[in-house]
């Protein structure tokens, strides 16, 4: 076991001041696990979340299959991406029944939305439309909401992220209030990505789909009070970049903003969170406080008596 020890001193008696021991300059980046495709193991199973790579028509008349487990009232969205070639893709679905459920195709790019009526294994199949062409290609099975848990957007404080695959979709939730006045914006801060916003309200409707070549700003009056789910990916789906995402609530059921900690900071190894790891701070007067890092490393204690503390945790070593 090791034990690692930050010493640190409050100034002064005002116990709203914050100090950071390690400061959390930015949460983990949003899961994106992929699976890689190979040639004559077809199906290739997918899950809801995950991208292809090294997928191609690598002959004019090649279809490739993949499969992913749906149950009824999924919504989901299927991209195939063009990314070199000179590939038409096609993008066909088949239900659990073997209904043909989807049959679209594009010279460049194919996105499709669709609710699940049945529940079991659904089929995916990619070619080229005119069977003619051949090119390498990405394909994106999303769920939406994601099955993942999405991080938390605050009012009033800018989240940055970045679209590192032309397919992507970062996914946001924030709490609103039926009456609330709010504007939502998304900024590109780097590379080619013309950021679209889309946002879903708490019963799973659809109330905003904007796009823009550079910065999308929407003012939304909620109609719903609950948990929000916001995305933001690449409207023509073929480029990437950082972002800078943020809420503002203008008027009316304005939600009060957090009380701050005290003492905050992360803990990270080789640039990797430590979850759930055990922290405690010691003042110098009073009883040890405890507490355990988050899912990004990030611990926070509160109502801190002003003086000199300790705060300890202990990692060891796998």
């Amino acid at each position: 076991m090791r034990e690692r020890t930050i010493r640190s001193t409050v100034i002064g008696i005002a116990l709203s001041m914050m100090v950071v021991l390690f400061p959390c300059f930015a949460q983990a980046k949003q899961p994106e696990p992929s699976c890689q495709c190979v040639e004559g193991e077809e199906p290739l199973s997918m899950n809801y979340g995950e991208h292809t790579i090294d997928c191609q028509i690598a002959d004019p008349t090649d279809t490739d299959k993949f499969s992913f487990y749906g149950v009824v009232g999924d919504e989901i969205r299927v991209i195939v991406s063009r990314t070199s070639g000179n590939l038409y893709p096609r993008l066909e679905i088949w239900d659990p029944d073997d209904q043909k459920i989807v049959d679209e195709w594009d010279p460049f790019d194919v996105a499709v939305d669709a609710t699940l009526v049945k529940t079991g294994a659904y089929l995916i199949a990619v070619s080229d439309n005119p069977l003619d062409y051949t090119g390498e290609y990405n394909l994106q099975l999303e769920k939406i909401p994601p099955v993942f848990a999405p991080p938390g957007i605050p009012y009033d404080s800018p989240e940055s992220d970045e679209i590192d695959l032309d397919t992507d979709m970062d996914f946001f939730v924030f709490e609103g209030a039926n009456g609330a006045n709010i504007r939502l914006v998304v900024s590109r801060a780097s590379g080619n990505l013309y950021p679209r916003l889309e946002v879903w309200d708490p019963d799973g409707q659809k109330i905003v789909d904007e796009w823009d070549p550079f910065d999308v700003s929407v003012e939304e009056t909620l109609a719903k009070t609950g948990t929000y789910v916001m995305a933001v990916s690449d409207q023509p789906l073929d480029y990437t970049g950082a972002y800078e995402a943020e809420i503002h609530c203008l008027t009316g059921p304005c939600p009060q903003p957090p009380v701050q900690p005290d003492v905050s900071g992360c803990i990270r190894e080789r640039g990797q969170p430590l979850v759930g790891k055990r922290v405690k701070l010691i003042p110098r007067r009073g009883d040890a406080m405890r507490t355990k890092t988050d899912q990004y490393g990030k611990y926070e204690f509160f109502d801190i008596p002003s003086g000199r503390f300790t705060v300890k945790f202990r990692h060891s070593k796998q």
